[in-house]
């Protein structure tokens, strides 16, 4: 075999070791997409979905990028998508209790108000009722009535620890109990609570005696 043949089979020999190389390298990053999925779920079994939603979200975003990347053989990019999804799933996991008990701190403290606002809306009703101010007495009460109950069940499954649902219900009904009472002063032709002032209110007409 001459010299240049022999130059031309190693080079053949070097060409093919290289691309054996590289497509046993090309492969589906498939052990780093089987741990971001595993820790996806576990971070969502941990509800770090609810309490670290943001978190939770960059991790699910990282993970699709990764099974984009997949599909389009872009297997390098696949395979650190896969590892951030992971890495980021792992840390919405650590970030969970912090952000619960921060949210059941915030969660007492708007029963709190909620209350006081309760409160409130009781003394407005009973000087309108007082007054004859007309108002629907049945649906007031009612509200009232819905209120306090909700109320109850808010502080019973915050002591149940679930932080989420007592934080979403606590939060409606004390938006629901600030609007009420704005409702209830502006029908008293007084100040809404929270509100810049503004032009008198005239007050609302009694109920014409029978």
């Amino acid at each position: 075999m001459s010299k240049e043949m022999r130059r031309m089979v190693m080079v053949l020999l070097v060409l093919t070791v290289s691309f054996m190389f590289f497509i046993g390298c090309a492969k589906p990053p498939t052990q780093e997409m089987e741990s971001a999925e595993k820790a996806l779920t576990e971070a969502k079994a941990k509800e770090a979905d609810l309490y670290v939603p943001d978190l939770f979200k960059k991790a699910e975003d990282a993970l699709k990028k990764a099974k984009d990347f997949v599909a389009q053989k872009s297997y390098k990019e696949a395979k650190a998508a896969a590892e951030e999804a992971a890495q980021t799933a792992g840390q919405a996991v650590a970030a969970i209790e912090a952000s619960k008990a921060r949210m059941k701190q915030e969660a007492a403290g708007m029963v709190e108000e909620a209350e006081k606002s309760l409160a409130e809306i009781k003394t407005l009703t009973a000087t309108a009722i007082k007054k004859k101010v007309q108002i629907n007495r049945e649906e007031w009460q009612g509200m009232i009535g819905k209120a306090e109950v909700d109320l109850i069940s808010v502080k019973n499954t915050l002591q149940e620890q679930k932080i989420r649902p007592a934080y979403d219900q606590v939060k409606a009904i004390l938006a629901q109990l600030k609007a009420k009472t704005g409702e209830m002063a502006a029908l008293l032709g007084m100040p809404v609570p929270g509100a810049a002032a503004t032009a008198p209110v005239t007050p609302a007409a009694p109920a014409a005696k029978k």
